[in-house]
């Protein structure tokens, strides 16, 4: 889980009640969906997901739809019910939740916690660094590792009195004491890598890297199974076992394991991580691709992904009223509303890691991972790779339209088309070979490439000949992106942001900003904002000065930026695509210096108003101030403005979308000084 950590003066005001998301700051949209599922557990009607960086998820409907239940930025890999506890392993540790996933409590395990195992009242953790005992329902636990090799632990197993553990390098041992002392139990144990591991009867069966074994002697002596490739997870339902065989799908067996048989129909992601059962119901957890479900004993298989937003957006872009992202593992998805609702629009890219993209009116280009560059021209419902043999495997890092031409920078360096890929052109007079370009930007003739750790480079004359800068700060830098905003030019780095005032030739000496990695930059008007590790930066003065504006964000790593209509949208790692109104981030007007003789909130116009409105107030002096906006029983809904202002008359504009009808209030406090007004916003 990261945790990011920045010292600002922090004013703390009660007023009502807290709501538990602004409802009109950060908001997560729709999409796209999928992830990177590794557990399931049910209950009841309830079945819950673990994935990779997003948490937990519920289905209440038999994997229909997905709610976002917490732990966000965590790495969920296993779950499992005792009583009514809902337990999850994670990379943080043991957390557990009584009300299915309404809040969650932590544990006292500071490990990576990979599975669980239950026996009589005991519970069982396998971790990082060996096996944790608890007897007390996961209050307190206790390593026990005695004989056993302290590796990490990914499958643990009971039969009987015995408990088994399935280490990653060293193959099954057993204890016959509930873990105070451990045997190897490893004969014909060919495979001593243990990914996963069930027992049904009186059979074990372990999944290695190299297939499938079993015990019916308690693990005295093993047997090869078959399924030659990984197997991470295992299911028992009706009479078959199934097999998550990692990149070849599902398997099953109906004579404990003597013979297998493939069942992957409809399962067009075949790395599979897990399996669940719920019901009647089979579930399998994908590397990306989300859930899918099969109800027929994983003859045929849906995937039930919606409101599951477990997905790492790397690119975005904005053609008309299209907004387009570009995905870790799910390929490319467009939406028309500003993510209120997306459409998965992959048919012909065949290649699901999208890493850039561009727009050139309704033509679209993708780059997609060590698989060159895509291109449709009717707003991504058909796609046709467009890589020639020089380009067809290269990492299209960046995308970007100068003119009626598309440069691509890659592991290679720039590539250019000006004929939709028919031919292309390395641009390379200047760029040593091989050199990886991370970032591009145009202004005018002007071509910027940044690199990995290889410097800057600028061209003068649309990429034919290319000169590196002389400046020393950036050689030892990943340059991840750039950005141009009238006459400076910022560069996004391993190391915060940097500016160059003369196309490039020389930089400031140190960061303008946090020294947070930088992903991704975007300019509105005199705004600049910063996609980092740790959200979302603003600066309204160059650089000069930066502030956090990532209020209810609940991702910290922003890989892409860009302005669709009134919005700045973000892509981040794990949670998908979020939406902020700019006008909340940017909208403190200072219209004159004028010292005023009072603190002074005024009404706001037009009231009553939708969904805009101006709220106007006085400072008679310098001060930290807060206006925030409230629901009528008191739930904060915006905080409009949370910063020092120097004296003056300031305005703001607050946009209503997505809020009720009904009577609101915005209460502004500066230093010791409060006030607040009514307001009504009328649908």
């Amino acid at each position: 889980m990261k945790k990011c950590i920045i010292l600002f003066s922090i004013t703390i005001v009660l007023f009502g009640i807290t709501s538990p998301l602004l409802l009109s700051q950060w908001v997560q949209t729709n999409g796209p969906c999928g992830g990177d599922v590794r557990a399931f557990a049910a209950s009841g009607s309830n079945l819950f997901a673990g994935t990779l960086g997003a948490g937990v998820f519920l289905s209440t409907d038999n994997g229909t739809n997905w709610k976002h239940v917490g732990l966000s930025e965590t790495y969920v890999y296993s779950l499992v019910f005792i009583g009514t506890t809902l337990y999850a392993g994670t990379d943080d540790g043991i957390y557990l939740s009584t009300d299915n996933g309404k809040s969650w409590s932590q544990g006292t395990i500071d490990r990576t916690v990979y599975t669980f195992a239950i026996k009589g009242g005991i519970i069982f953790a396998g971790t990082d660094y060996g096996v944790y005992r608890s007897t007390d329902n996961g209050t307190t636990w206790t390593a026990v590792n005695t004989g056993l090799r302290t590796d990490e632990i990914h499958a643990l197993g009971v039969l009987g009195s015995k408990i088994f553990a399935g280490t990653y390098y060293h193959g099954v041992y057993l204890s016959t004491n509930d873990g105070a002392s451990w045997v190897e139990a490893n004969n014909n144990l060919t495979d001593k890598n243990i990914r996963s591991m069930i027992v049904t009867g009186s059979i074990i069966f372990v999944g290695t890297w190299d297939g499938v074994f079993s015990s019916a002697d308690s693990g005295q002596t093993w047997v090869s199974r078959g399924l030659s490739n990984s197997v991470r997870a295992f299911a028992v339902l009706d009479r078959y076992l199934f097999a998550a065989n990692y990149d070849r799908g599902v398997y099953f067996s109906s004579d404990n394991g003597s013979s297998w048989v493939k069942a992957s129909n409809g399962l067009t992601n075949l790395k599979v991580h897990s399996l669940g059962v719920s019901g009647n119901s089979l579930f399998v957890g994908t590397e990306g691709g989300g859930a899918f479900l099969s109800n027929d004993n994983g003859s045929t298989w849906t995937r039930v992904n919606n409101g599951m937003v477990n997905t790492t957006i790397q690119a975005l872009a904005v053609s008309e009223t299209n907004l387009f992202a570009g995905t870790e593992h799910v390929g490319a998805w467009r939406s028309s509303d500003n993510g209120t609702t997306w459409t998965e629009i992959n048919n012909g890219l065949t290649y699901s890691n999208v890493q850039s993209l561009a727009t050139l009116g309704t033509s679209v280009f993708a780059g997609t991972y060590y698989s060159g560059v895509f291109l449709s021209t009717n707003s991504g419902g058909i796609w046709t790779e467009i890589s020639n043999d020089e380009t067809n495997n290269t990492n299209p890092y960046a995308l970007v339209i100068s003119g009626t031409t598309l440069l691509a920078g890659t592991n290679l360096g720039v590539f250019s088309t000006s004929d939709n890929g028919k031919n292309w052109t390395l641009l390379n007079n200047g760029i040593p070979s091989g050199t990886q370009v991370l970032s591009l930007a145009v202004s005018g003739s002007n071509i910027y490439a940044g690199t990995s750790y290889d410097g800057f480079y600028f061209s003068t004359d649309n990429g034919a000949s290319w000169t590196q800068s002389g400046s020393a700060e950036l050689k030892d830098l990943r340059i991840q992106s750039l950005v141009v905003s009238g006459t400076k030019l910022f560069a996004g780095t391993s190391a915060g942001v940097y500016l160059s005032t003369d196309n490039g030739l020389t930089w400031t000496t140190e960061p303008v900003s946090y020294d947070f990695v930088v992903y991704s930059l975007v300019v509105s008007g005199s705004n600049l904002f910063a996609g980092t590790d740790c959200g979302v930066f603003l600066s309204t003065d160059n650089g000069a000065n930066w502030e956090m504006v990532s209020d209810g964000l609940q991702y910290s790593e922003i890989y892409s930026l860009t302005i669709s209509g009134d919005y700045l949208i973000a892509g981040t790692k794990y949670g998908g695509v979020w939406k902020r109104p700019i006008s909340e981030m940017t909208s403190v007007e200072k219209y004159t210096s004028k010292i005023p003789s009072q603190f002074e909130l005024s009404q706001n116009y037009p009231n009553p108003f939708n969904p805009t409105t101006t709220i106007v107030f006085s400072l008679p002096k310098r001060s930290f101030v807060t206006l925030k906006v409230y629901d009528a029983i008191g739930r904060e809904v915006s905080n409009l403005v949370s910063k020092e202002l120097g004296e003056g008359k300031y305005s703001v504009k607050w946009n209503g979308e997505g809020l009720a009808s009904g009577l609101y209030y915005y209460r502004l406090q500066a230093g010791d000084l409060v006030t607040t007004k009514k307001l009504i916003l009328l649908r």
